[in-house]
């Protein structure tokens, strides 16, 4: 095989020393890189796969899982742990959250007096039996008392005696309470006294109203159905109570015009829009009517 390779090399058929020597040295080199005499390279060996003596590539057999190819024994190498914070070994439980603490709800109060309802509309057996055909026209008269039928109640509410609105009509004309704009407010306070409720007409400002509501009723002057316009005064009506606990508290109200039949509350903020600020204030009342 030699002298082959010496007439190959030198195209002599006795091998030289030299040539000997440079392929001696070319067989060190091969296999230092993992290449057998004859420039075939050597296949390295995998991890765990074991091979017997003479066996050929489909002998192969492994010993154990391969450490690149197997899920588990992947899953477990360290991707990548620089800058996160390792996980926590604490079994984690679906805790409920936490109730937001709320403020608790402002308690409602409510101060109501007992204040039974009229109309100021007079009934036509009523005009024609107390004489009220000596005025005039009775519409024309019943929308003049509305006053007169506030009175009418605040007298009842306070178990005072309490006559017709015909009868105070006639007693508010020979008094002069009634003017062309309306009752006045002093002449409807002197009825109510004369009657034993004692009372008086002030201004009350808006803000003070259902501070004065929790001793008494109120006749206030506002306009009907409580507009929201600018326009202020020129109907009167009854304030008993009222409902609080919230930023605007609900106002009780008796109203004797026909519109008032069918509604009994307002907020303070749309009363106040139509409130003129005059009242006629009465003498606390109690739980069994007296003053």
């Amino acid at each position: 095989m030699q002298d082959v390779r010496c007439m190959l090399l030198c195209g002599s058929t006795f091998p030289r020393r030299d040539v000997i020597g440079a392929w001696l040295k070319r067989d060190a080199l091969r296999a230092s890189r993992g290449r057998d005499p004859s420039g075939a390279r050597r296949r390295r060996p995998r991890p765990g796969i074991r091979r017997r003596p003479g066996a050929g590539r489909a002998a192969r057999t492994r010993a154990g899982p391969d450490p690149r190819r197997s899920p588990a024994i992947a899953a477990s190498r360290p991707f990548c742990t620089k800058g996160l914070r390792p996980a926590s070994t604490s079994p984690t439980t679906d805790a409920p959250p936490s109730p937001i603490p709320s403020s608790p709800a402002p308690e409602s109060s409510t101060r109501v007096h007992d204040v039974p309802l009229c109309r100021q509309l007079i009934a036509p057996d009523e005009w024609d039996q107390h004489g009220g055909w000596a005025l005039g026209d009775r519409v024309e008269w019943s929308n003049r008392a509305c006053g007169l039928a506030s009175l009418r109640m605040i007298l009842l509410a306070y178990g005072r005696t309490a006559p017709t609105v015909t009868e105070l009509l006639k007693l508010a004309v020979k008094h002069e309470v009634l003017t062309p704009r309306g009752a006045l407010h002093t002449g409807i306070a002197g009825l109510a006294t004369d009657f034993g409720v004692p009372s008086r007409a002030e201004l009350v400002a808006a803000e003070e109203l259902t501070g004065r509501l929790d001793d008494a009723p109120l006749i206030v002057s506002i306009t009907e159905t409580f507009p929201e316009d600018g326009r202020t005064g020129g109907h009167l009506v009854i304030l008993h109570g009222y409902e609080d606990g919230c930023p605007d508290p609900v106002v009780r109200f008796r109203d004797p015009s026909g519109w008032g039949q069918t509604h009994d509350r307002v907020p303070l903020s749309r009363l106040t829009r139509s409130y003129a600020g005059r009242a006629i204030t009465f003498a606390p009342l109690t739980l069994h009517g007296e003053s």
